[in-house]
């Protein structure tokens, strides 16, 4: 495995570990306050950010342009 594939499996851990504590955090909310229009918000922006990941080509997010 190259320096630039380990680089590009890092930053994916990092944003799927993101993601989770951003998840966690909207169902500590949701329990504390209830549901609001803010969470579902929140829980629309993870919903649009788990696609993405989903879709998303590390090796050409980053990947230098020349």
């Amino acid at each position: 495995m190259s320096h630039h594939e380990k680089g590009q499996e890092l930053l994916e851990s990092y944003l799927q570990g993101t993601l989770t504590r951003l998840e966690k955090s909207a169902q500590k909310i949701i329990q504390t306050s209830g549901y609001s229009s803010e969470c579902e918000k929140m829980k629309i922006l993870i919903e649009m950010i788990r696609e993405q990941l989903k879709n998303e080509n590390f090796s050409s997010s980053t990947r230098q342009v020349r």
